[in-house]
């Protein structure tokens, strides 16, 4: 082990955990915060609260943590114990992203992803995407010769018997070598 947080104590520890502030990425609607309303720590775990409110131009509020700049790693195992919201228009995620230049050139691995509620259209494509609260993704993004965003290796995993990831706390995780990435849903 390298490095872990349990969320043990009273705060979140500004030390290690930084926050993103503003309207960030994709077209979002939520202002992302620092405030103890959309993250703080309770009975030991990292609750992160999306609210319907107005806040500085946006509909919603919600938060969103990184350790960039105090923690990095290259190859091993990553993993996260979470138990994941249910509900449309919701986007949790866990990811990587390095340390180095700007995004897509210094790539990123989603360790899992989930689009909530019954998804009939995303990115701008309709159709059964066999996505929602029972179904986390993964897949890496990065810059092909030309600058150009790609990506690639992405798979899904759909829960059985048409549970949610809601309903239990799931170990979502990667191990990472210098040729492969595997990925993994409750190991």
């Amino acid at each position: 082990l390298v490095w872990s947080d349990e969320f043990n104590g009273p705060a979140i520890d500004r030390s290690v955990w930084n926050y993103e502030i503003g309207l960030i990425r994709s077209k979002e609607p939520q202002y992302y915060t620092d405030r103890p309303e959309n993250s703080y720590i309770e009975n030991g775990n990292l609750v992160i609260e999306t609210r319907m409110e107005s806040y500085k131009g946006a509909p919603y509020t919600s938060a969103s943590l990184n350790t960039r700049g105090n923690k990095a790693f290259l190859y091993g195992r990553i993993e996260m114990r979470a138990k994941l919201p249910k509900g449309n228009a919701i986007w949790p995620a866990f990811w990587t992203l390095g340390e180095n230049g700007r995004w897509p050139q210094s790539g990123e691995i989603d360790i899992m992803e989930m689009w909530g509620g019954e998804i009939q259209e995303i990115w701008g494509k309709k159709g059964d995407n066999d996505l929602g609260d029972g179904v986390t993704t993964g897949c890496t993004h990065y810059a092909d010769e030309n600058g150009k965003h790609v990506s690639g290796g992405q798979g899904k995993y759909r829960l059985p018997g048409g549970a949610k990831c809601a309903d239990a706390y799931h170990l979502y995780a990667i191990e990472w070598a210098a040729d492969e990435i595997n990925w993994f849903f409750d190991d």
